[in-house]
Formats: structure tokens, sequence, C-alpha cells
């Protein structure tokens, strides 16, 4: 039996990754049993989580969480063998099988360079919220930097406070300081264009906007540019990499990474197309 430290279950990409995560671990011959941070508030326990995991004897987890700190399981890795998933990991000690957000990040942006965007917001997730947001985030902006794009940066809210974003969004926006809006996730990026939707903002035509995952159901219907991750195969090397350990648990640490591709969709015009539209 293998744990699954789940971040939020709720939310359209974990709730697609758990699922994957389900079906390759029956493929590799290990059941699979998640558990979800307690949420009180703007506090989000997943270390009671994770202690939850190993008070059930599990014989591996999976790590797939955005905001859980190294440190934090550093004294738990002698006990049970732990693969970090779909997330930047840094630690020496712990394997991970992970998207290449640093690439994500440079495909994203030279989306955005291409289609001759000169001044550019991006939204960027603080570390302590999302790692892998983060990560994304600020390869966005050393990739348009580097471009000689003018980057403006908002700092994204938690996702309650969603207005703290929006708000300083459209005064860049107003004082035509930007012509795209690039969000680290693509919930970002929906909650945004809805907005404008009803504030009579016509995307792309008063701005262009991109997204990053490419997983819930919606950026199709909306159309969003955005970057598919690539779940299935994160999720299918995940499961054989720890099949692999618990036959063998002294195997060496690894990091991979995977990369995914980019969706064009409609939300992405060239910057001479822009026409404003913020009164």
């Amino acid at each position: 039996m293998v744990g699954l430290l789940l971040r939020d279950p709720s939310s359209a990409y974990y709730g697609y990754f758990h699922s994957q995560m389900q079906r390759q671990s029956e493929d590799h011959g290990f059941q699979l049993v998640a558990a979800a941070p307690t949420v009180r508030g703007n506090l989000v326990d997943e270390l009671s989580a994770l202690e939850r995991l190993v008070r059930l004897g599990v014989n591996g987890i999976f790590l797939a969480t955005g905001s859980i700190r190294p440190s934090d399981v550093e004294s738990l890795l002698d006990t049970v063998p732990m693969i970090s998933v779909g997330r930047p990991e840094l630690h020496d000690e712990i394997t991970a099988i992970s998207y290449d957000e640093e690439t994500h990040g440079e495909i994203m942006a030279t989306n955005v360079v291409n289609h001759g965007h000169q001044a550019v917001c991006v939204v960027n997730t603080p570390m302590e919220v999302s790692s892998s947001e983060s990560h994304r985030a600020q390869a966005m902006i050393r990739s348009l930097k580097s471009a000689g794009v003018v980057v403006e940066v908002v700092e994204a809210a938690e996702a309650a406070q969603r207005m703290s974003t929006i708000q300083p969004v459209l005064k860049l926006l107003k004082d035509g300081r930007v012509t795209c809006v690039m969000f680290p996730a693509d919930y970002r990026a929906l909650q945004f264009v809805d907005y404008c939707t009803m504030a009579g903002l016509k995307i792309p035509e008063a701005v262009s906007v991109t997204g990053v995952d490419g997983i819930i159901p919606r950026w199709q219907n909306v159309g969003l540019a955005t970057l598919r991750l690539p779940v299935e195969g994160v999720a299918a090397r995940a499961a054989q990499v720890m099949g692999s350990r618990l036959e063998n648990p002294r195997q060496p640490v690894t990091h991979e990474t995977l990369v995914g591709t980019f969706m064009p969709g409609h939300t992405l015009a060239t910057a001479h197309d822009f026409s404003g539209g913020v009164g």
C-alpha cells in the first residue's frame, strides 16, 4: 500500500492527477490511499496529513503538493520511501518525477514574444503558496526580460482574495502599460477572463491572456492559450519508479522532468491587434 499526499482534491487539476495516479498504481500492482490536508482559514496542515499516512503503515509515499517544504519531510526519509510528483524538487535525498517548469515558463514566454508583445504582465505566485506556479512565473519573467520585453509583475493573492490580484492587473491595462497578461495556472487565468467578460472587456481584443496546465475542462470552451502538463506521463513514470523502489529501497535518488505541449487557443493575439478597452 502506497500513500498519496494530495494538496486539494476539489480542484480540477488535483482531481485528474489523483485519477491518473490511482490508475497507474493499480497497473503497477500496489494499492493507493490518498490523504488531503486539513484547511482552517489560510492554514493548510499538510504535515498532519503526511503523518496520517505514516501511521497507516504505508510502504511508500507520493508527495503531490506544491507547498510542503523539503525540511518538513527530512525526518521521515529513513522511515518510508518518498517520491515528489509533479512539482520541482531540489532536495538531494528526495526522488522526483516532475514537470519541467523552467522550460514551461520559457515556452509560454517565447509564444508571447513571437506574437509581438513588448509589455507584459506576469502574475507571480509566492513560493510558499505553490512552488510549481512560482517556478513557472519566474521562468516567464526571466525569459521575457532576456528578450527585451518590459515586464510588470503582480503578486498573486490567495484564491479567496482574487480581486487583490485582478485590480492591479486592470490598473496596468487602464494605463496602457501591458498588452498581455500571463498567469502561472489556468484557474487564475480563467478567473481573470470571467471578470473581463462581466466588465464587458473582450479577450483577446482588450488584452491577451495565457495560462498553464490544460487540465480544467473550461480552457477548451474559452479557448485559453495554455500549456498542457504531461500529467499522464508523470503519473506513469512515478508509479514505475515507486514500484522499483518498493522492491529495492536502496536505489539512488534521481530527479526527472517531463515537458508539456503548448496549446495555442484563441486568447493570445498579435500585439498589433490590441485595442485596449479598459475605460
